[in-house]
């Protein structure tokens, strides 16, 4: 990485992620087999995104430029820059060009839930949170890059890539 710290991918090795079975587990301790919550487009080609079980399929320890995402509901998301997070207007990156902007609602479940949503049940933006803010931490922190069957997963109450873009 060069000295100016460039955005990666990637979650803080301590942010949980929600499993099918509606428990939770930090991201570092995740491994290839795990079953975790995820979306898949609809099917119906109606816009949606559908809750499903996914597998993680790869994991990986990174080093990169920390950010802290700050929602109005108190969570707050540690990840690298170019962490891709699903917002009412798509996928965005937490940092960088078109990154996260402040009041943009984040999707998911929340970081409250305590069971994982009904598989086939549609994202719905009455489980989101809006940013507060985004903080560039000036520092790299290790980080955990996973990639899901599904491409996403939700880490700490919000929708996250995780897979190739």
């Amino acid at each position: 990485m060069d000295d100016g710290g460039s955005p990666s991918d990637g979650l803080a090795p301590q942010t949980p992620v929600l499993l099918v079975d509606g428990s939770w587990r930090p991201a570092g301790d995740l491994a290839v087999g795990d079953r975790v919550v995820g979306t898949r487009e609809s099917l119906a080609g109606d816009g949606y995104r559908h809750w499903v079980g996914t597998e993680v399929l790869a994991r990986a320890a990174v080093a990169g430029r920390a950010h802290a995402t700050s929602l109005v509901d108190g969570t707050r998301l540690v990840s690298g820059g170019d962490q891709g997070v699903l917002t009412a207007r798509g996928w965005v990156p937490v940092a960088g060009t078109d990154a996260l902007l402040t009041g943009d609602m984040l999707l998911g479940p929340g970081r409250g839930a305590d069971r994982a949503p009904s598989a086939g049940s549609p994202v719905i933006r009455e489980a989101a949170a809006d940013v507060v803010v985004v903080d560039d931490l000036g520092v790299e922190l290790p980080l955990v890059v996973l990639t899901t069957g599904a491409g996403d997963l939700v880490a700490d109450g919000v929708v996250c890539r995780a897979g190739p873009r």
